[in-house]
């Protein structure tokens, strides 16, 4: 998505920018480890102090392969499925979805949103790709064999990321809330159709809510988060709603020679279960990387 720079995010970057460690000189191969401790503006409805260990845990990352992404692909969604990758790419007229090979790169199927719809995230269920639009208020409904559009749901709000958990689809929207549907109906969860995303610090002994959760993954029982404009990845316990750490990888927008680092962000996450691989990339990246990450000393 293409929104300016808000003031939750600026809170946050200049909370990651106070609380961050500076990476030990073995962290990383690629010297991109560093911690955070981010914050966002308000603090959240609940009061009561918590345990430390409570408190994001701090990771950091190394590069383990690294392969070619479209300098073209304004990537809103990733996903591994059956051994390519399938991506969405936003913008309006360059908005598309595609099934990419991941060793070069190479598209082999695409198919294009029709007229001037933005298209945003992305999640597989059963034989569908579930693909958002931004402000559109639709999700379109692919065949994930043909990529012939199948149906459409309608829904209020922006759409930013969205991901399958067992039953249901976890939705984003650009605020510090998870919005939990159905996959048959779209429709949102009687039960609980929303979860606030929060983090604890005990320096602060508050809990803070979590702003610009955008791209989203399912990865060990953790849903993963792209934080829009930050070079951070949350990692979330869906029952609780609380962020149980982050990892950071700051460093990595620099290498990437975009020409508006502002809007050409890290987002983008992919998780192959078979094997464990976990693929990130961003916005007309040239690259796009397998990483492992690891937790780093306090």
């Amino acid at each position: 998505m293409t929104a300016p720079l808000r003031s939750s995010t600026l809170t946050l970057l200049l909370a990651i920018t106070a609380g961050a460690c500076a990476p030990s000189p073995g962290d990383s191969p690629n010297g991109d480890a560093v911690g955070s401790n981010p914050a966002a503006e308000s603090p959240a409805s609940q009061d009561d102090p918590a345990p430390a260990d409570l408190s994001p845990r701090r990771y950091g990352y190394r590069i383990l392969h690294t392969y070619p992404h479209d300098t073209k692909a304004y990537t809103q969604g990733l996903l591994w499925d059956d051994g390519y990758l399938i991506e969405t790419t936003g913008r309006t007229g360059e908005s598309f979805l595609r099934k990419v090979e991941l060793e070069t790169g190479r598209v082999v199927r695409s198919t294009k949103l029709p007229g001037a719809e933005f298209g945003e995230g992305l999640a597989k269920w059963k034989g569908i790709y579930l693909q958002l639009t931004w402000k559109d208020g639709q999700a379109i409904a692919w065949d994930a064999k043909t990529f012939s559009e199948l149906y459409r749901f309608e829904y209020e709000g922006e759409g930013w990321g969205l991901v399958t958990v067992d039953d249901k689809l976890v939705m984003s929207d650009g605020s510090s809330q998870l919005q939990l549907r159905d996959p048959r109906t779209f429709e949102l969860l009687a039960d609980r159709p929303r979860i606030d995303v929060q983090a604890y610090f005990a320096r602060d002994k508050r809990w803070v809510s979590v702003p610009d959760l955008n791209e989203l993954e399912y990865i060990d029982g953790e849903v993963w988060a792209n934080i829009y404009q930050s070079e951070l990845i949350a990692r979330i316990d869906l029952e609780s709603g609380h962020v149980t750490g982050y990892i950071d990888f700051s460093g990595l927008l620099a290498k990437q020679g975009v020409s508006d680092p502002r809007q050409d962000v890290l987002n983008g996450i992919a998780y192959d279960p078979e094997t464990g691989r976990i693929f990130i990339t961003g916005k007309y990246w040239p690259n796009l990387y397998e990483i492992e990450v690891f937790p780093l000393e306090d």
